[in-house]
């Protein structure tokens, strides 16, 4: 559960007129341990993560809203990290572990804690991610485990599948945002000519660049007839290595065994199998709703109270 324990009001520290700080705070931290930025010759005591906090409060803005039995009294920068720091400390998004021969403190995000602050890190989009390889990452650990029999490149494999659909939804949710400034600025009549210019350069130096990418070096495209054939190798093995990669299957990962009569092997290669597809076909939406933009823009700039029309609308 996550809402045990400390964490009983997990996300009380991200409300608040100090909210904005919190999530900044939780980003520094994070880059401090996980990213480039990472010192591991240095340990994360205290004063490190005081560092850290005082630094991000110092460029983050306190929203103007009324106090509330969260926020505390104003005070300096130095007293603020503390208060920070016990605040998420209370809320187990930060864990403390004492040392049992020096009796120092050390300190570090708790499982839960690094995990709702990764997303947050990769929305700030400072960090390069690679959003292009989970398609080649299934076909390694399928091969992998056709050559090994082992069952967990046969879990990576599914689970590298299952992140497929997720990488190729970015672009689209990036591509619909877009869309509801378009829509937002033009509905406030602001300049037509500019707001769509904005758009399409977004078009055509991010999404189309992106787009291309994934229909090339690492596409669902290209690497569909190798994952096919990968498929039909992984259903064609021996009876034998079949019922004994089932086994391993249902004492390793008995959540997948929704259905007794149904084999949790044959189940995991048709979800990889049904994975691919479905990318596919959002990246193709998607390359439709870019051409009918590209047909209507001369209307939006020639109407004098101009609306998105019906057709530019992506389907999920």
């Amino acid at each position: 559960m996550i809402f045990a324990d400390v964490r009983l009001h997990f996300f009380r520290p991200l409300t608040g007129k100090y909210r904005e700080q919190t999530v900044a705070c939780l980003r520094g931290l994070y880059a401090r341990l996980y990213s480039s930025l990472a010192d591991y010759n240095r340990v994360v005591q205290r004063e490190l993560v005081l560092e850290v906090f005082q630094e991000a409060i110092t460029r983050t803005p306190v929203f103007d809203e009324a106090d509330d039995d969260l926020t505390p009294a104003a005070k300096g920068e130095r007293e603020q990290s503390i208060w920070m720091l016990n605040l998420l400390l209370e809320h187990g998004w930060i864990e403390r572990n004492v040392d049992e021969v020096t009796l120092g403190s050390t300190y570090g995000f708790s499982r839960i804690g690094r995990l709702f602050t990764q997303p947050m890190e990769e929305l700030a989009g400072n960090r390069f991610r690679t959003r292009h390889r989970n398609t080649r990452n299934t076909c390694s650990a399928l091969r992998s485990f056709l050559d090994k029999h082992e069952v967990y490149d046969l879990l990576d494999a599914y689970e590298y599948s299952e992140r497929i659909v997720s990488d190729f939804s970015d672009v689209i949710a990036e591509l619909e945002d877009r869309k509801r400034q378009l829509v937002r600025e033009v509905e406030a009549q602001q300049l037509v000519r500019r707001a769509s210019d904005e758009f399409f350069e977004f078009m055509e130096k991010r999404f189309m660049p992106d787009l291309s990418l994934r229909f090339s070096e690492d596409s669902v495209v290209k690497y569909r007839e190798e994952l096919d054939g990968l498929l039909r190798s992984a259903r064609a093995q021996r009876r034998e290595t079949k019922a004994t990669v089932e086994r391993e299957l249902r004492r390793l990962a008995p959540e997948l065994n929704t259905d007794a009569k149904r084999s949790i092997y044959l189940t995991i290669l048709d979800q990889i199998e049904s994975h691919a597809p479905a990318s596919l076909d959002n990246l193709l939406r998607s390359a439709q709703f870019v051409k009918e933009c590209r047909l209507h823009a001369g209307e939006w700039d020639q109407t004098p109270s101009p609306q998105i029309p019906a057709a530019a609308t992506i389907t999920s």
